[in-house]
């Protein structure tokens, strides 16, 4: 989803921001009080929100992907949910959400910034970026081993857990566990 990232290091006024082309899985290494936790944090607020928060020092902006027409449909069929009872829908628009967040949102809208994502950076994150975001920060990797219902994992994930079931996660953690093997042996 992202595409790339510009990170601003050190204490140097008027230093460039790194620019970091992502990857699926990308990780961060350093030492323990580098950053790393705080960089994660500011990426995650900005994917939920779309906007900048006012005390990130190290996030300095974000580009998305954006998707082609066709695959369009299929995203957003993975983020609509159904209306419950007695919930009213407006013409045109269609529900989207996770974890008892349910948000209307104008249908034609939604598939115009899934072709741009940069465009409309808040209304991406907020009506789709946002739940399909998972943050494997301490707090968040010690949560996994909890245990956790497995719920229907046909249905869009509704916790951290059931996220790491989806196919295109599974590979990219197969990929990345491979290439950990690798550098730890060499």
């Amino acid at each position: 989803m992202i595409k790339t990232i510009k990170l601003k290091f050190g204490r140097g006024f008027g230093s460039a921001p790194e620019e970091i082309n992502t990857t699926p899985v990308t990780v961060f290494v350093g030492p323990n009080n580098s950053g790393k936790s705080k960089a994660l944090a500011e990426i995650n607020y900005y994917c939920s929100t779309g906007q900048r928060n006012t005390t990130d020092v190290i996030l300095d902006s974000a580009v998305f992907d954006t998707f082609a027409p066709e695959v369009v449909e299929e995203k957003i069929r993975k983020v609509t949910l159904q209306p419950q009872l007695n919930e009213a829908l407006l013409p045109d628009y269609i529900l989207v959400g996770k974890k008892g967040t349910r948000n209307q949102v104008p249908r034609q809208q939604l598939v115009s910034i899934l072709q741009n994502t940069n465009s409309q950076p808040q209304q991406f994150c907020q009506w789709y970026l946002a739940f399909n975001t998972l943050i494997l920060d301490g707090r968040s990797r010690i949560n996994l081993i909890g245990q956790q219902a497995a719920g229907d994992l046909q249905l869009p994930p509704q916790t951290s857990f059931q996220f790491l079931f989806r196919d295109d996660i599974r590979a990219c953690l197969r990929t990345f566990a491979t290439l950990e093997k690798r550098v730890r042996s060499s």
